[in-house]
């Protein structure tokens, strides 16, 4: 099972970006999902969660700018956000609640390249913050405002 992140890029402040994420191997249906983003030298913020029901929940700090979106058909799921400012700036993960529960690097056989620092990253984080999530990848592209 993989994660694949695309969109971002070079945005103004006041732009907008749409960034998505496909899960090959996964039914996005049955799990819930979550957006986290690091800014340069910062912290791992989450930013949303949501279900393919419908329920979405996000972080006071993009709070009626951000939108998630679904395509089931896809497996794949999208974050718009609009009036972008500096804070924005940031590289975006997503990530999948999986059934089994357990962090996995092996639900994520690397199809694209995946920085030594993301894994490192992935270890550490998931292990001590969020042990009942498997390990994930940046996107491509990050977002850079």
């Amino acid at each position: 099972e993989v994660l694949e992140e695309t969109g971002g890029g070079l945005r103004a402040p006041g732009d907008s970006v749409l960034l998505s994420c496909r899960g090959y191997g996964y039914n996005f249906e049955n799990y819930p999902f979550r957006w986290y983003r690091q800014a340069p030298g910062g912290r791992l913020e989450w930013v949303s969660l949501s279900w393919s029901l419908g329920a979405t929940e996000y972080a006071a700090a993009v709070e009626g700018r951000a939108t998630i979106s679904w395509d089931n058909s896809q497996s794949k799921s999208s974050l718009y956000l609009h009036a972008l400012q500096p804070l924005d700036s940031a590289r975006y993960f997503c990530a999948v609640h999986t059934e089994t529960g357990h962090p996995s690097e092996l639900q994520h056989r690397p199809a694209v390249r995946v920085p030594v620092w993301a894994l490192e990253l992935c270890r550490t984080v998931v292990k001590l913050l969020l042990p009942f999530f498997p390990c994930f990848k940046p996107i491509l592209s990050p977002l850079t405002v």
